[in-house]
């Protein structure tokens, strides 16, 4: 057996360095099994596997209990419990496992990571959210506390979206094609904005193509403290201010006392201050979330119910004749279930968190973003075809597209596609203005598709549902999830699962259980992929290993403060800047099929995962409440012999009916008790607390804590 694995030597090592003897055992057991595929579910033949000539043919399975363990880890965060230990005794138990463990909360949580980073939805600056994903002014800008509540919200948009259709047991082809979406109230109330905020290619308004100006002529933003004659200021209701038919329709209470730039103030009353146009739909939408052109923040008009509260809501296409929702109908939002639009939002590659991700300009006018969809949608790149671009991307876009030139073959087949979200969207990834359209059908054929013909990305979406290489692109992706590495693509195993998940409907779920309760995760029998790459088992990435120490120590927070949002919780920003940088996340570069999965740990891996695991003791080890809420699970140095139990069963993921129990507790309570006497010179109320802490640190950044599969 070809194994991947170093992390678990240099971790180990650390875990001897600080006292503990021996060297890590060997997981051995009896071997079961492979695991059985459903009957419900059609299979394929499979035919032999033929070794090549120059791999060695010997082949040493994985005990199942590992594969299962694994799974386990992958789909909810969770420990192998002596329960599930003892029902893999049958190895026919492990797909309903696997079913069992897809429906559990945590379940959900690790979903809405992993399909936020595999549709690509972040990550993007504040600045790309301003620009691409807002398309705000050089003036315009959410800064206050609501900023970071809106960048998760984007983020999280199409996740949520995505799992609400695998929970449904829809076809996961939908996240091409669908027109509903999961949101909250602000995250309605922002696409709203985006769809009267119409830009030209060159980022120019087209305020003449805005449906709030088209509906309300004279609209404008108005900022005021609402003086009387006396001098005294009366605060303005939030429902008059958006309510068309009062007299203070857009005039905003502005709580600030202080004086604001005359430059902006109102030609017919210098006591407020004033913008017009594209500018003044801009400072309203601003002003929902507590944000004023005077700089100031002031109370913003979304509620925690607002931000929390995610429902599907259907975005539908105007009809010729009707006016779309207005961006400022807060209240409506709150128990509508869908909103009208004059640009439709289609899939995952539509969505403002995409663009901000993958923004694009007027010379590369979606080529980039186009490629990127491609990427997710199907698993290919215009780099499949080997025509690599060799004009610098500066060039304008008549030098792209010369015949003749080194990048004309690309663009032949490109731009036909890239048009289909041109017609749309504009340059600046706003929607795209009625006065500058796109004529013409795009052409959507490329890596043995049928061609598809049409407008918009209505289009583009069914093409990419429909497109012969959508199944196998998603058992792919979790083929790099699983294992750091793509599957042999010929590999009967991988043709099988494939198959199984297209005669399913695409029902994702189908596609995880196959796949994670197959060899080739599980490595417990011999298949062309293990051959050819080796029994891979990769380091934990950043946000696998936060979320897991987060999940199997029951906590309501993210405890490496990596999207902290709502301000429930605050670890003064340090964790994610300073004491996880070492520790490498998954990565989708530019034009990359395959998503960067980092296998070995670099030289900052170990001191990285060491240093989280410190931060980590201080919440979860002799805690008390003030990091969590009554019920949440943290050890106290009151009950030692069962943080050292658990040490091993939650965090270092061993059950105690596995033999490697003993084996591992062994050496914990030895460094437990060695770090007990080398503590003594410290102040006597913290000793004990600081070898406890010690001792969660060594499981902690052990390899079986600090790796995926192992």
């Amino acid at each position: 057996m070809r194994s991947r694995v170093k992390t678990g030597f240099i971790a180990w090592l650390f875990l001897a360095a600080q006292g503990c003897e021996g060297n890590l055992p060997a997981r051995h057991a009896t071997d079961a099994e492979p695991p059985q595929v459903s009957p419900a579910i059609p299979t394929i033949a499979e035919p032999p596997v033929s070794v090549s000539p120059e791999l060695p043919p010997e082949f040493d399975p994985l005990p199942l209990r590992i594969g299962a363990a694994k799974a386990k880890d992958l789909l909810t965060g969770l420990a192998l419990t002596d329960d599930e230990l003892g029902k893999l005794a049958d190895p026919t138990a492990f797909a309903a496992l696997a079913d069992a463990w897809m429906g559990t909360p945590q379940f959900d949580q690790v979903m809405l990571q992993f399909f936020a980073d595999v549709f690509q939805q972040r990550p993007f600056s504040y600045q790309d959210m301003k620009d691409y994903a807002l398309g705000f002014s050089m003036y315009a800008y959410i800064t206050n506390n609501e900023a970071p509540k809106l960048k998760v919200a984007l983020e999280e948009m199409f996740a949520r979206t995505a799992l609400g259709i695998v929970q449904e047991g829809r076809s996961f082809t939908e996240v091409a094609t669908t027109t509903r979406f999961k949101l909250n109230v602000p995250l309605m109330a922002s696409l709203l904005f985006l769809d009267t905020n119409r830009r030209f290619d060159d980022g120019g308004y087209a305020e003449q193509d805005f449906s709030v100006l088209k509906k309300f002529p004279n609209f404008r933003f108005v900022g005021t403290k609402n003086l009387d004659l006396a001098g005294v200021s009366t605060p303005i209701p939030f429902e008059d201010t958006i309510n068309p038919n009062h007299p203070n329709f857009t005039h905003w209470y502005d709580t600030n006392p202080n004086a604001f730039d005359p430059y902006w103030a109102c030609p017919d009353n210098p006591a407020n201050y004033c913008k017009t146009g594209a500018a003044g739909v801009e400072d309203s939408f601003q002003a929902l979330f507590g944000r004023f052109l005077d700089g100031t923040d002031q109370i913003s008009h979304f509620s925690k119910e607002d931000w929390a509260t995610w429902k599907w809501v259907t975005i539908r296409k105007a009809a010729p004749s009707e006016t779309p929702t207005f961006f400022l109908s807060v209240p409506a939002f709150r128990t509508t279930s869908e909103i009208v639009v004059e640009t439709p939002r289609v899939g995952f590659f539509s969505t403002p968190a995409f663009f901000a991700h993958w923004p694009t300009n007027a010379t590369n006018s979606f080529r980039v973003t186009t490629n990127q969809a491609l990427i997710v949608g199907i698993g290919h790149s215009l780099t499949d075809t080997k025509i690599v671009p060799a004009v610098r991307e500066s060039a304008s876009e008549s030098e792209h597209v010369k015949p003749g030139s080194p990048c004309y073959g690309c663009h032949q087949t490109m731009d036909p596609i890239r048009d289909m979200l041109r017609h749309d969207f504009a340059g600046t990834g706003m929607p795209r203005p009625g006065s500058a359209a796109v004529v013409g059908d795009g052409v959507f054929a490329f890596a043995g598709s049928t061609p598809v013909t049409g407008r918009g990305v209505e289009t583009l979406g069914k093409a990419i549902a429909e497109h012969p290489d959508f199944a196998k692109s998603w058992a792919q992706k979790l083929c790099v999830w699983a294992n750091a590495n793509p599957c042999v693509e010929d590999d009967p195993e991988f043709l099988r699962v494939v198959e199984v998940f297209r005669a399913s409907n695409h029902n994702f779920k189908v596609l995880l259980r196959e796949l994670l309760t197959s060899p080739l995760s599980t490595f417990a029998s011999r298949t062309r992929s293990s051959d050819r790459n080796g029994v891979a088992m990769h380091v934990a990435q950043r946000e696998t290993f936060c979320q897991r120490m987060s999940l199997r120590t029951n906590r309501n927070v993210d405890l490496c403060d990596l999207h902290t949002a709502f301000g429930e919780y605050d670890t003064n920003g340090h964790p994610q800047t300073v004491y996880t940088q070492g520790i490498p996340q998954t990565d989708y570069a530019r034009g990359v099929t395959v998503a960067a999965v980092p296998e070995d740990p670099g030289i900052l891996f170990q001191p990285s995962v060491t240093r989280m695991c410190a931060h980590l003791a201080e919440h979860l080890v002799d805690a008390g409440d003030e990091f969590g809420a009554e019920g949440d699970r943290f050890w106290v140095t009151s009950d030692v012999p069962k943080a050292l139990d658990e040490f091993v069963t939650l965090v270092m993921g061993v059950p105690k009916s596995d033999p490697l129990f003993a084996e591992l507790r062994a050496p914990l309570a030895v460094h437990h008790e060695k770090a007990l006497a080398l503590a003594i010179e410290l102040p006597h109320n913290t000793v004990a607390k600081q070898a406890l802490r010690s001792t969660f640190i060594v499981a902690c950044s052990s390899p079986l804590a600090a790796s995926n599969g192992l």
